[in-house]
């Protein structure tokens, strides 16, 4: 599939800022908007962390060390990103009161501790606050339409590069392993994989299926030429079933909605099929940014697109050899599959373009909603062009993250993905 640098934007035809991004971790700052406050009593700590050009796991063991307490007594809501200034919540489960303080250094900070009664699980947040630098700015001039653009429409709700692993071979490691435990003799396979490990590859597969039906939407409706060769996508245009894709599409092909298409409402989440007879109300809703169209994320029990969505997604899943039966397999690895908007919107956004350091540079603020990519917002804006050195322009000299493997013979890297995965202890061979 597309390597993400090749991704459609929504508006190519504005030229974007260039830059630098996360020139310096204070160049990215995020901050955990929580779902609910502590309160300040129950069996499970609550530290208010501040981390520098540290993972969220890292942060993890290095207060498990400090501590003694077990890393399967620790949650958190979401992972953070490494190369970044980012403040979130950490929970242990504790009685005592252990020297998590022996934790600090420059790049590890206990801003507060308090406790409470259940323990942080991944999704316990509303969003996440932002604050951003982009250094190096060369061509501001198109950013006011770009920002107008976006506050109407939304912006690409795209699965970042982080998500795919350094190297960017997870998502095809993640198809290797679907494959693997369809056969026979699956159940020596399950036994040896960390599941954790195991599922963290099949989200990346996942995901990179969702962006490839993102990016075939946009090229629906002409947004983004085609791809150059070796980055070839979904199915070849035209959308098949004959039937011309309404006029508006081409303008706004996030928020207009195809019958046949699956609604996501914004404020509940809730998944509804759009026909004919509720087209018309749908779409005034969707106007009102009150829900948007998805894409899956595949699974067993997934709701299936119909008319020119489901074409996609059907033409997709055949590409890569695939039906949804394949994600029953694995036992706890099944997965029933979810939908994803393929918009996302920023809110209380501010920017502006100041000099710094003899040079350029745009400082944003804004928020998203969990879940959403803010390297997804900052590409559409910055429109960093594919690099020719194996790098990934969102973050100079990091390796480029392909989506996925086509529906051909696996990668060197990605079957050595998949045998890397670390036994489960006690498995046997």
């Amino acid at each position: 599939m597309m390597p993400f640098a090749y991704l459609p934007y929504l508006t190519p035809e504005l030229p974007g800022c260039g830059g630098v991004l996360k020139a310096r971790p204070e160049d990215f700052v995020v901050e955990e908007m929580p779902a609910y406050d502590p309160s300040g009593q129950g069996e499970h700590v609550y530290l208010w962390i501040e981390k520098r050009g540290l993972s969220t796991p890292a942060a993890m063991a290095r207060l498990s060390e400090a501590s003694g307490c077990r890393k399967r007594s620790m949650g958190h809501a979401g992972l953070k990103d490494a190369q970044a200034v980012s403040r979130q919540w950490i929970s242990v489960h504790t009685v005592g009161e252990p020297p998590f303080h022996q934790a600090e250094s420059d790049a590890l900070r206990i801003l507060r501790v308090t406790r409470h009664v259940n323990k942080l699980r991944v999704g316990h947040l509303r969003g996440n606050r932002f604050m951003v630098t982009v250094r190096g700015v060369e061509q501001p001039t198109a950013l006011a339409a770009i920002f107008a653009r976006l506050a109407r429409q939304g912006f690409p709700n795209y699965y970042g590069a982080q998500r795919f692993g350094l190297g960017g071979d997870n998502a095809a490691a993640g198809r290797d392993l679907l494959l693997a435990l369809q056969a026979a003799d699956a159940a020596p396979v399950r036994r040896r994989r960390d599941p954790l490990r195991a599922r963290l590859l099949l989200n990346a597969y996942q995901s990179a299926l969702f962006n490839a039906l993102l990016a075939r939407r946009l090229r629906a409706g002409n947004v983004a030429p085609e791809p150059p060769d070796g980055a070839a996508d979904v199915a070849p245009e035209p959308a098949e079933g004959g039937e011309a894709l309404p006029p508006g599409f081409a303008c706004d092909p996030l928020g207009t909605l195809l019958p046949g298409d699956v609604a996501i409402k914004h404020d509940s989440g809730g998944c509804f099929l759009v026909q004919e007879d509720n087209l018309a109300d749908a779409q005034g809703r969707a106007a009102a940014h009150l829900l948007s169209p998805t894409a899956p994320m595949f699974g067993y029990k997934t709701l299936r697109a119909e008319g020119h969505p489901g074409t996609w997604e059907a033409a997709l899943l055949a590409r890569e050899g695939l039906t949804p039966k394949h994600f029953a397999a694995g036992g706890a690895l099944a997965a029933k599959g979810v939908r994803r908007a393929v918009r996302a919107f920023a809110d209380e956004l501010t920017w502006d373009v100041k000099a710094e350091d003899g040079a350029q540079a745009l400082q944003l603020s804004f928020t998203l909603p969990r879940g959403v990519y803010a390297t997804a917002l900052l590409r559409e804006v910055m429109k960093p062009g594919p690099r020719t050195d194996g790098g990934c322009a969102e973050a100079p000299g990091a390796p480029c993250a392909c989506a996925a493997s086509d529906a051909a013979p696996r990668t060197p890297a990605a079957s050595a993905a998949v045998a890397a995965i670390p036994r489960t202890p006690g498995a046997r061979p």
